[in-house]
Formats: C-alpha cells, sequence, structure tokens
C-alpha cells in the first residue's frame, strides 16, 4: 500500500510507502524471496544494484517512521488496509475508544490543573 505525497511535495510524482518501516534493503530481501519461490534460483542481482534501478527507475520512496505511534495501531492499520474485515477490526475499534477516553481524561485533570 502507498499514497500519493502531498503539503510542499504535492507536485512531486513520488507515492509513499505505508509501512513506515519499509526500506530498500527490505524490499530487496523480499523480491530475492519472491524470485526464489517462482523460478527455484537464487536471485543473481545484488543489493546496489536493487538499489541503484529503485532510485532511478521507481516513483516510490519512504517516510521516516512517525515517532509517537502506538505499534499497535499501526499493525492493525495495516492489516485493514490490506483485508478491512481483518479480525483485529474490533479490538482495533475498542483500542481506539480506550485511547480517546483517556485523552478526554487527560485533557480534564490538565486543565484542573491549571485551575487550582
Amino acid at each position: 500500500p502507498h499514497k500519493k505525497s502531498h503539503y510542499c511535495q504535492e507536485k512531486s510524482n513520488l507515492n509513499y510507502f505505508d509501512d513506515p518501516y519499509l526500506n530498500v534493503k527490505t524490499l530487496h530481501d523480499m523480491f530475492s524471496q519472491f524470485y526464489k519461490e517462482k523460478t527455484g534460483k537464487n536471485l543473481i542481482m545484488k543489493y546496489k544494484t536493487y538499489f541503484k534501478f529503485f532510485k532511478q527507475q521507481c516513483n516510490f520512496s519512504f517516510r521516516h517512521p512517525k515517532t509517537d505511534v502506538c505499534d499497535y495501531c499501526t499493525e492493525c492499520q495495516m492489516k485493514l488496509n490490506v483485508n478491512p474485515e481483518d479480525e483485529c477490526k474490533l479490538n482495533f475499534l475498542v483500542h481506539k475508544k480506550k485511547i480517546k477516553a483517556y485523552s478526554k481524561t487527560k485533557t480534564e485533570i490538565l486543565e484542573n490543573c491549571k485551575t487550582d
């Protein structure tokens, strides 16, 4: 899964992968595994060649991982992007409601601290 660029890069033709932990090395490893499964042979293309091809020929790039993101939310969101009816859907909705309730409580406590 990927998204088009936005904000100051909206004129760019780059697409950005949704997975913040994906990189060229991971793609190369995944492609090597896919190639071996399909052909029964090991991929002879070195990472350096794959990297060069990726940078010159592909209109994809990577985003930096967000710093304050829940791992569970990221994992579920990726699963739901692939399959909207994934088994994590219900647990994810409950998880998001708990986060919202926690945020509301935290805001109320902070507001009370300001008035005291």
